[in-house]
């Protein structure tokens, strides 16, 4: 097995080799350039070996290391602080890193796993460069980066308000990854990976300058992606999911229409979480399921009848509670408006909140959504004026966002749990952690159930 590997690995190196010379790391340091190979000799156990490279602008680098007798390790260091790197767990013969680099001086640390001695021949792949485009305030942007433009930058700066930052990527398992980063520090503030189909920041007041890193991950021939960046003054973002949502492609099938769940939530009983969450169910419950919704998400439409089974089944009888939280991703701007007149329809009488949830959903499918705090307002007999007015002072879409970003919510449906006065919680059934989508209606009826039992 070892003389098979020597041999996969002496092709590869040969294949290097037929690139150009081989500069040979004699010295501790040595220089990487583009296309050129460098054989780096570990003479000694836990021996590592550093390349210098510096970038003239912020560009996707990808490095691959080639170990003729070892696992090679890789760490990309900037002022002695490691900002990539790749440690191996597999402990392969090849590794590949791409990451993106802003403008600077860098030093590539070469290692081997369980600090092996060997040979490793590093080699600088590729080299994309990606031009700075402004981000303009309410403005959607929809773009992809493929093979041929891996990189996309964004540029804009924090304000007098805060800033809403909504990710959407299309792939359904793999799109780009994003690194939301702020220029000043070189710190990254937030990551998108690639599995992760949608997303929401609340970025603070202020003067800080970030950039948005989007990069090819090589899944695709093509992964679409769109971002928009806004503030409560400026709207906008309004169209952010209209083509790519919550992880579905342009092409998906969006759910029909939902018809009336035919709830009665003028019997139910009302309550307030601690921060004004909304609550429906006997407070005696020992258990609260905690949802994280968007109106116009189609995956939050599609998961809507699991969420009326609960209602009827466990919540109007009396064994869980529901609170519901409205965290935009696929409504983005519109979303945030909506849920502030949801808010304000709750002065005019409590059950007004989860009529609109219902509501709004269903409008968002039959193409409404920007008229449905209007359309809702006359079917409910409430000035619309007076809740605009009420809407510009609610912040209980940005409490609920604030709950989410706490809890580890990075898309929608999001279905937690709460016991008593507890944070909520991830449910784990059966030793499995459901932390992304919605959580199946079993599962819901069986961790309700044994909340039940231990009473």
């Amino acid at each position: 097995m070892f003389e098979l590997r020597r041999l996969v690995v002496g092709v590869l190196c040969g294949l290097l080799l037929s690139l150009g010379t081989v500069a040979l790391a004699q010295d501790r340091v040595a220089t990487l350039e583009i296309g050129q190979p460098v054989s780096l000799q570990l003479g000694r156990p836990g021996d590592t070996l550093e390349v210098a490279y510096a970038v003239a602008e912020p560009s996707l680098i990808t490095l691959q290391a080639l170990g003729l007798d070892v696992a090679p390790t890789i760490a990309i260091l900037s002022d002695g602080e490691t900002v990539a790197g790749d440690v191996n767990a597999e402990a392969a013969p090849t590794l590949k890193l791409s990451t993106v680099l802003d403008a600077g001086e860098y030093v590539i640390q070469v290692g081997s796993v369980d600090d092996a001695r060997g040979t490793v021949v590093l080699l600088l792949e590729d080299v994309a460069p990606g031009g700075v485009t402004p981000l303009d305030l309410g403005a959607v942007v929809a773009a992809d980066v493929s093979a041929d433009a891996p990189l996309a930058i964004y540029d804009f700066g924090a304000g007098s308000e805060s800033l809403y930052l909504f990710v959407v990527t299309g792939w359904p398992e793999q799109g780009p990854s994003i690194q939301l980063v702020n220029v000043e520090s070189g710190q990254v503030s937030a990551a998108f990976a690639g599995d992760i189909a949608s997303g929401f920041l609340r970025i603070p007041a202020g003067s800080a300058h970030y950039q948005l890193k989007v990069a090819f991950s090589g899944m695709d021939e093509a992964e679409p992606f769109r971002l928009c960046v806004t503030t409560i003054t400026a709207g906008g973002c309004e169209n952010i999911g209209d083509q790519v949502v919550s992880g579905e492609s342009p092409e998906a099938e969006q759910p029909a229409a939902a018809e009336p769940s035919g709830i009665d939530y003028l019997t139910m009983t009302y309550s307030r979480a601690d921060d004004g969450g909304y609550i429906i169910g006997d407070p005696d419950a020992p258990i609260t399921i905690v949802y994280f919704s968007d109106y116009a998400c189609p995956h939050c439409q599609t998961y809507e009848p699991t969420i009326v089974r609960l209602i009827q089944d466990y919540v109007v009888t009396g064994q869980a509670q529901l609170e519901y939280r409205i965290f935009p991703t696929a409504g983005g701007q519109q979303t945030v408006f909506a849920g502030g007149i949801a808010d304000c329809m709750s002065d005019y009488h409590a059950s007004a909140f989860w009529i609109a949830r219902e509501r709004f959903a269903q409008l968002a499918q039959t193409g409404d959504y920007a008229d449905a705090p209007r359309i809702l307002a006359d079917e409910l007999g409430i000035p619309y004026d007076d809740l605009l007015e009420c809407q510009a002072e609610s912040t209980r879409v940005q409490l609920d966002m604030a709950l989410g970003q706490q809890v580890g919510v990075t898309g929608t449906p999001a279905v937690l749990v709460r016991y008593g006065d507890s944070a909520p919680e991830y449910i784990t059934q059966d030793d499995v952690l459901y932390n992304r989508g919605g959580v199946p209606f079993d599962v819901l009826s069986a961790v309700v159930e044994a909340a039940q039992a231990e009473e």
